[in-house]
C-alpha cells in the first residue's frame, strides 16, 4: 500500500514539475515583452490578484494558508528566474523585490487564522511581507530560534507548546513575558532574538473594547492553563480588588500558579459564590465544532455583570450569547486575537499599528 501511495504521489510531482516549467517559460516570455514595450516588468497587484484568484479554487480551508505560502513562494522564485533570464540585477528592475518573513512556531497549526490577519494588516499598511506557518516536532524544538536565523526569518509568533521553551534560546525577553512566564512573539534583529508576550496587550484591548471596568472590581477565570496566567497578570496591573483561578484541579494550579497571588478554588466552591464582577472563560469550551458547550450554568452565568470569552471561533460563543441575553457586558476573544497579532506587527516593525 506505501509503495502505491510513493506512486501516486511521483506521478503527481511529475506533473507538478512539466507544468511549473511550461509555466517559468511563460513567464520569461511576458517579461521579455514588457522589457521591449518598456512596460513595467513587476506588478505588485496583478501578483496579489493571482493569488486572490488562485486561492479560490482551493477547496479546503485548512490547506489554504498554506497554498498561500506556495503562491508567494512561486511568485517570488519566478520573479528571480526573469531577473536571471534578462540578465538583470534585481535593484534595476523591482527596488522592493526583498520581503519581510515572519510566521507561526507550533505543532498542529491546520486550524490557525493567523495568515489571515497578518496578510489583511500587512495589505492595508502596505507592507511587503509574507506570514508563513511553520509546524516543529517536539524533538527539534530546543533549535528553534537557530533554524529562525539560519533561514533569515525576521519574526514569529509562537504558539503550545512551545512558549516557554522558547525562552533560553532568547537573548532577552519582555518584562510581560517574564511575569507570564511565556513567549509568543519573537523578533530577530541584528543577529539577536527577543521575545515578547503580545497575548497580554491583545487581552488588555479586549477589555478596553468590552468596556470592562477592571479597577477595584472581583473576577473569576475559568481554567487554570497557559492563557490563564496572562488574564491573571492583566487584571492584577489594571487593579482589579480580587482574581480567583476556578479549576478542577486545584493543586496543580497551586504549584503552576505559585507566583500570581491569586485565589484557587474548585467547581463545588465556585457554585456557591452568590455574585461578582466578571467572570472570565480561558477553556476551550464553546469552542467549534462543540458549539452548545458551556464552561458553566446559565444560572451561575446570572451572578455576574461581565462576561469575557477567549474563544474565538464562533465569535459570539453561547457562552456569551447566554450572557448578554441577561444585561451583562460581554467581550470576545476574536478581537484579542486580532489585537495580539496587530501588537507583534508593532513590535517586528518598531511602529503603531490601528
Amino acid at each position: 500500500m506505501l509503495e502505491e501511495y510513493r506512486k501516486v504521489i511521483n506521478d503527481i510531482d511529475k506533473q507538478l514539475m512539466d507544468l511549473f516549467e511550461k509555466r517559468m517559460k511563460v513567464v520569461v516570455d511576458v517579461a521579455q515583452y514588457k522589457h521591449d514595450n518598456n512596460l513595467p516588468i513587476f506588478h505588485e497587484q496583478r501578483e496579489k490578484e493571482v493569488i486572490e484568484n488562485n486561492l479560490k479554487l482551493v477547496q479546503s480551508e485548512h490547506l489554504k494558508p498554506y497554498a498561500h505560502t506556495l503562491l508567494t513562494t512561486l511568485m517570488d522564485v519566478s520573479k528571480d528566474f526573469q531577473r536571471q533570464q534578462l540578465k538583470r540585477a534585481p535593484k534595476e528592475v523591482e527596488p522592493t523585490a526583498i520581503k519581510a518573513k515572519y510566521g507561526l512556531i507550533g505543532k498542529q497549526l491546520h486550524y490557525s487564522l493567523s495568515p489571515q490577519i497578518h496578510h489583511a494588516s500587512f495589505k492595508i499598511n502596505h507592507i511587503r511581507a509574507e506570514y508563513a506557518l511553520y509546524e516543529v516536532d517536539e524533538s527539534k524544538s530546543m533549535q528553534i530560534v537557530q533554524a529562525l536565523k539560519t533561514l533569515g526569518i525576521d519574526g514569529v509568533n509562537v504558539t503550545m507548546p512551545y512558549k516557554q521553551i522558547v525562552i533560553p534560546q532568547l537573548n532577552e525577553i519582555s518584562e510581560e513575558a517574564k511575569k507570564i512566564g511565556a513567549v509568543n512573539t519573537i523578533k530577530i534583529k541584528n543577529g539577536k532574538a527577543y521575545g515578547y508576550n503580545t497575548d497580554y496587550h491583545g487581552i488588555l484591548d479586549m477589555l478596553d473594547y468590552g468596556d470592562i471596568e477592571i479597577e477595584g472590581n472581583d473576577f473569576y477565570i475559568l481554567g487554570a492553563g497557559g492563557s490563564a496566567r496572562s488574564v491573571i497578570w492583566c487584571l492584577k496591573d489594571r487593579g482589579a480588588s480580587s482574581v480567583t483561578i476556578v479549576t478542577r484541579d486545584v493543586s496543580a494550579a497551586s504549584k503552576a500558579l505559585d507566583d500570581t497571588d491569586v485565589n484557587i478554588i474548585n467547581y463545588d466552591e465556585f457554585n456557591r459564590v452568590e455574585s461578582g464582577y466578571g467572570v472570565v472563560n480561558t477553556t476551550p469550551r464553546g469552542l467549534a465544532p462543540n458549539v452548545d458547550d458551556m464552561a458553566i450554568s446559565e444560572e451561575k452565568l446570572r451572578c455576574f455583570k461581565a462576561a469575557i470569552d477567549l474563544v474565538y471561533n464562533p465569535e459570539e460563543t453561547k457562552f456569551l450569547k447566554i450572557a448578554k441575553r441577561h444585561g451583562l457586558k460581554t467581550t470576545t476573544g476574536l478581537y484579542m486575537l486580532v489585537a495580539q497579532a496587530t501588537r507583534a506587527q508593532e513590535i517586528w516593525y518598531d511602529s503603531k499599528f490601528d
